[in-house]
This record gives C-alpha cells, structure tokens and sequence, in this order.
C-alpha cells in the first residue's frame, strides 16, 4: 500500500517556540560571571604584572651595582661569547685530528712491523727453520703412531699366546704317501676337473643355442599376433565410422523434428502472453483510478485534522506565554535585588582596597630608605675596592716584571746554550765519523741461530727430534760459508805528536776518534760472530745428547704364507703393518724378487 509508506505532514508545521528559556549554571561560572562584569581579574593581573617589573628593576639595578665593584674582570658580550664557544670547538676538533693523526700513525707502524716479520719469515733461513719444524713434527707424528701400532701389536700377541695357552693346538702325525703318489692324485684331478669343465662348456653351448631357437620362434608367434591385432583394429575402426554416420543421420532428423516443435510452441505462448498483457493493462487502469479517488479523500480528512490541532497548539503556547512573563517579571525583580547588593559589597571593597593603598605607599616609602641606605654603603664599598683594585694592580706590575726579567735571562741562557750547541755541532762535523762497514747478513745470521737455538730448546721440552733443526743449521752454515775470522791486532795511538806542534792537535783527535769507532764497530761484529759459532756449537751438543736418527730401510712386502689358527693368506697389503706379524725370517733390506713383488 502506497499510502502507508507515505511522510506524515503535520510534523513540518509543528514549532515549538519558547520566547524564554530558563539557563542553569554552575557557581564557578557565576562567580566568573560577576567577576568579569566587575573587572575583578584584570585589575589583579595589571597589579601582579606592575609589582613584576618593579622586582625585575630592582634586580636589575642590584646587578649594575655588583658589576661596577669589579673594574678589572672582562664582560664578556654575546659575540665574544660565541667567539669563545667556536674557538673551543676548533681546539677540540684539533685535539681529535691530532688523535687521529696519531692513531693513523700507530696502526701504519703495526702494519710496517708486520710486513717487516712477513719479509723476515720469507728468507731463506727462516724459512729453513719452519720446513725443518715441519719435518720434526712429521717425524714426531710418526713415532708416536709407530709407538702405539707397536703398542697394539704387543697386546694382540699377548691375546694370542693366552689364546693358545686356553686352545692348544693338536698335532697330526705324518702319513706314509710319497711324492709321486701326490702327484697322480693331483694329476687325476685335473683330468676329472678338465672332463667336468669340457662337459660344462658343452652343456652351456647347447642351452645357449636352445634359447636363441626359442627366441626366434616367440618373435615369430608375436610377430603373428600382432598382424592380427592389426586386421581386428582396422576392422572395429571401419564399424565405428559406419556408426557414427548412422549415428549423425539419425540426430539430423531428429533435430529438425524439435525445431519445429520449438517454433509450434513459441507461438503459442506469444497468443496467451498478449491476452495476458490486455487484461493486465485493463486491471491497472481500473485500479490506478481507484487508487487516485482514495488519495483525494484521505488528503482532504488529513488537512481537516491539522487544522483542528493548530488551532489546540495556539491555545496552548498562548497560555505558555503567559506563564513565562510571569516569570520573567519575579526574575528582574530578584535581579535588581542582587545588584543593590552587589553595590553595597563594592562600597565595602572600595574602602578595603584603600587601606591596602596606603599600607602599600607606607612600605613603598620604607624600601625607598633602605634603598637609600644600601646605595650609600655601596659607595662606601666601591671607594674601598677601589684602593684594594690599586693595591692589586701595583702587585700585579711588580709579578709582570718579575716575569719579564725571568723570560730575558731565560732568553739569554737559551741563546748562550744555543751558541755552545752550534759550536759543538761545529767540532762533530769536522770530526765527523762514518757509519760502520758491517756485514749485511750478520744479523740476519745472528737471528737465524738465535731461532734455531730457541726451537732446539722447545723441541728438547716437548720430546720432539731436533734432528731436522740441527740439519738446517748444518746446511745453512754450510750454504753461505760460515766461519771463525781472526782477530784484527790492537793499535796504540802515538801521543808524541800531540805535544810538537798545536795545529796537530784536532787532527790527532779526529784520526783517534776515527780509530776507535773502527775498533767498537769491530768488537760488535766479532761479539755476533761469537754469539752465532756459540749458537752453533749449542745446536751441535743438543743434537749429538738426542737419540741418533735411523733412517727408514726401504723394505719389500712379505705375503703371510702360513697365518696361525688356519686363517686364509692376507691378499691385500694395502694396509699391511709389518709389527703385527712375527717372521721366523728377517726381512731383505734389497730390491724384492720379481715373484714375491706386489703390483
């Protein structure tokens, strides 16, 4: 139904309207009310905001008058300030670049030293020494692992012979079969075994020819088979066409058979789908004009009704009107009772704020003699620091001279001592002595000798050989041609001349300096020379103490023929441990013959 779903029109006309409606506060709110009417805060804000600059001149007015005591001491502005910042700032990022610097320098100096001990690690020497600690390892290595196969071994010979001692073995007497006995027997076998192996070989052949005869003839059959399963497919497909050209036939005619059915049908519901259109369209016609002549009366009534209830509204907000003028009149009524009220607490505030007033000019007046008092004592202090700043700076003169005198004698005696240093360095450069003409391998042999001597002592704790350590240090003697060279004989210097004619003088100095810088450089070098033979002789004692080294005999793999408990010959000698096995026959230090040798 349409008109159910209609708006309803008598909710738009209706407006309530209230001339006056009554508002409720809280009392804060009314307080802030009456206050600001009254301008209660802002003269307190005005009072605080004036009392605040009177404190702030009176601290300023302090502060000038504390600064002027002190005449000597820098102000310092906000540009000087800043200045002083960035000069701080710059200091300190000169203190960082300097740590930096130096951090740069030390990590380039570990990196140096390094490469230094690489180099040093890649001569030859060294290099001698580390292939020769390998070598010691090896052989130590080896040892040990000969130490505990031999340990092994002696605990599986003992397994055994308490074996034996547990399982005797039993001896079996020897018969009467002579030797050609053995062999007919032996060659008997070989003929029944060449027999069996002849008649096997002949046995196989035919099986073998069996089979490829039956081979062929399952190829034929299935060959056969095929071709018959061929001819029934080609058949079966030739049927299966026939059907399906049968089939589409059939489906053709019947197609054309519902096609007509279909089109018989369509126009059949066209006919009923018209009727039923006429007789909808005669129904809507008749029901929209009823529907049209509802809605002309249930609009007329509706207006009757709204009338009716406008005119109950205006009865009603007439008589509200007359209740709310009611009242309004008591509300101004009260209102003006609370404004003579408000006047008179006015007055009473008026004559409060009065005495305050004068309480307040009365104290103004008693600050405004202290202040005289106070400034008249800070002349008085100003006038005493004045003498005292006098004092101090008449010190201040006296320490600045003492300082003076003190830089210009210090300037003198650097300048006395420079004088000396420059005639010193003078006299040095006449006499002048040249660097030493030393080996440039000496160190480089003192170093290798003190290493080997170092590893000779750590292989000597650990119970590794020092063997290979004492062979490199043979070879590298041997290498670069090491030896003892004599000493030089000791000259005596002349002082005859010395006292013939004074122009020799700095001459014999310079020859004698010259001399003995000769003899340390040569006292240095025969020093190493002895630390590195005293090196070598060490080398040589620790090596002759150690057990003497057995090289290792080149031995040739000797098969098990005959394994106790009746165990089959070892064929695999890939792993063959000779310590495990006892030999009634000690084994051939020589090239093995060429039947017993392994490939």
């Amino acid at each position: 139904n349409r008109a159910c779903g209609a708006k309803l029109g008598h909710t738009e006309l209706i407006r309530i309207r209230n001339r006056y409606t009554p508002v409720v506060i809280s009392a804060q709110r009314y307080n802030g009310v009456v206050s600001r009417s009254r301008m209660e805060e802002k003269q307190q804000k005005l009072a605080e905001q004036q009392e605040d600059e009177r404190f702030n001149q009176y601290l300023q007015a302090g502060n000038a008058a504390l600064v002027k005591r002190f005449t000597n001491m820098d102000r310092l502005t906000i540009a000087q300030m800043k200045q002083a910042r960035l000069d701080q700032e710059l200091k300190d990022a000169a203190v960082r670049e300097r740590m930096v610097r130096l951090e740069d320098e030390q990590m380039r100096k570990e990196r140096v030293l390094r490469a230094h001990i690489l180099l040093n690690n890649m001569k030859a020497g060294p290099r001698a020494l580390q292939q020769a600690m390998l070598l010691g390892e090896r052989f130590y290595q080896q040892t040990y692992n000969d130490k505990v196969n031999r340990d092994i071994a002696e605990e599986e010979r003992k397994q055994r012979e308490l074996e034996d001692r547990m399982c005797p073995m039993t001896l079996i007497p020897f018969g009467k079969i002579t030797e050609e006995q053995i062999k007919a027997e032996e060659e008997q076998r070989t003929r029944a075994f060449r027999a069996d192996f002849m008649k096997d070989l002949l046995e196989r052949r035919q099986q073998k020819q069996q089979e490829e005869e039956e081979y062929i003839c399952e190829c034929r059959i299935e060959r056969a088979q095929y071709q018959c399963l061929h001819e029934k497919e080609l058949k079966a497909a030739e049927q299966l066409k026939q059907k399906k050209r049968e089939f589409c036939r059939r489906a053709y005619h019947d197609a054309m058979r519902e096609k007509a059915k279909r089109l018989k049908y369509e126009k059949m519901c066209d006919s009923i789908q018209d009727r039923l259109n006429c007789v909808s369209n005669v129904a809507h016609r008749k029901l929209d004009r009823r529907f049209n002549e509802d809605v002309l009366r249930m609009r007329a009534l509706k207006i009757r009704e709204r009338d009716a209830r406008a005119a109950r509204v205006g009865q009603l907000m007439k008589a509200k009107e007359r209740k709310e003028q009611e009242q309004q009149d008591g509300y101004m009524a009260q209102y003006e009772l609370e404004v003579e009220i408000d006047e008179a607490r006015r007055q009473c505030q008026k004559e409060d704020l009065a005495n305050k007033r004068r309480a307040y000019e009365a104290e103004e007046r008693k600050q405004l003699e202290e202040k005289r008092q106070r400034e008249a004592q800070i002349r008085r202090f100003e006038v005493a620091t004045r003498f005292k700043n006098a004092e101090v700076n008449d010190y201040f003169e006296q320490s600045s001279k003492r300082k003076r005198d003190a830089a210009t004698a210090q300037l003198a005696q650097q300048l006395t001592g420079q004088r000396d240093d420059y005639l010193k360095r003078r006299q040095d450069e006449r006499m002048y002595m040249s660097a030493c003409q030393a080996d440039p391998y000496l160190q480089d042999d003192v170093y290798f000798y003190d290493e080997a001597v170092r590893l000779m002592n750590r292989s000597r704790e650990e119970g590794r050989p020092m063997f290979p350590v004492a062979a490199a240090a043979a070879n590298y003697r041997k290498k670069n041609q090491l030896d003892m060279q004599p000493e030089g004989r000791l000259v005596r210097r002349s002082r005859l001349r010395d006292y013939c004619w004074p122009g020799y003088h700095e001459l014999a100095d310079l020859a004698y300096r010259k001399y003995e810088h000769r003899e340390s450089c040569r006292e240095e070098q025969e020093k190493d020379r002895h630390q590195v033979f005293n090196n070598c002789i060490k080398i040589t004692k620790m090596a002759a103490e150690e057990k003497p080294y057995v090289e290792c005999q080149v031995e040739c793999p000797i098969r098990c023929f005959h394994h106790p408990h009746g165990m089959p010959p070892c064929e695999d000698v890939g792993e063959f441990d000779c310590a495990s096995v006892c030999y009634d026959d000690p084994p051939l230090h020589k090239p093995c013959p060429p039947e017993m040798q392994v490939l």
